[in-house]
């Protein structure tokens, strides 16, 4: 059920993944020693939650992995407590706030594929926030080593992102090829979710361009 909940939020089909990520919780209640079960099915959820927009639900499961890690010495649980809690602030527009959860999360972490989830939504929120540089360098490196560590989600996922933060960089042409290149993957391999964050992040960037204001967000 836990890896059911990751599948669908890939295919966009959300309210299964709710539904699986509900249950791998569940399950993992009948095993309070299996750590793996415990922070994997509530971090499942949790990232559901998060392409809801169900920020509160969101915010709840990440503190609740922050205290399990305290309380088992489990650095992943931890660190997945601050991916979340940091993606909470996001999606309100809090990005100092974001930024502040994410870096917390590598003080603790000791994993380099974990480590390259937090430099990913780093690098979002320094996008957000408009330090375009650091945004570039952040994600750059959570895109290749994400890649080089075997996490394909950061080809799919980090692709837009990167691409966003060349342009805001200043060269458009090679900011619009990453996307598009990213989106024709995301159709190839059917990473439905994917595909449609290149199209919102395309779609804000035209608009920036037609209205001239800042529209990443």
């Amino acid at each position: 059920y836990t890896w059911l909940a990751w599948a669908c939020v890939d295919l966009a089909n959300l309210e299964e993944a709710e539904s699986f990520g509900d249950l791998a919780v569940s399950l993992s209640n009948s095993f309070p020693k299996e750590h793996y079960l415990f922070f994997k099915s509530r971090a499942g959820l949790a990232h559901v939650h998060m392409i809801q927009g169900k920020i509160k639900k969101m915010h709840d499961i990440a503190t609740n992995l922050i205290d399990y890690g305290d309380k088992h010495s489990n650095a992943r649980s931890k660190v997945l407590g601050y991916v979340y809690m940091g993606n909470s602030h996001y999606l309100r527009g809090d990005y100092d706030s974001a930024i502040t959860s994410f870096k917390t999360g590598f003080k603790v972490c000791r994993d380099i594929f974990y480590s390259m989830i937090l430099k990913f939504y780093l690098g979002a929120a320094y996008l957000q926030s408009g330090n375009f540089s650091k945004a570039k360098n952040t994600l750059t490196e959570a895109y290749e080593n994400g890649i080089s560590v075997g996490g394909t989600p950061f080809l799919f996922y980090g692709g837009p992102f990167l691409g966003a933060a060349i342009i805001a960089g200043g060269n458009m042409q090679k900011g619009i090829v990453k996307i598009l290149e990213t989106k024709k993957l995301c159709i190839a391999n059917k990473i439905r979710s994917a595909e449609l964050m290149a199209d919102l992040v395309l779609g804000s960037i035209y608009a920036q361009i037609i209205v001239g204001e800042n529209a990443l967000g």
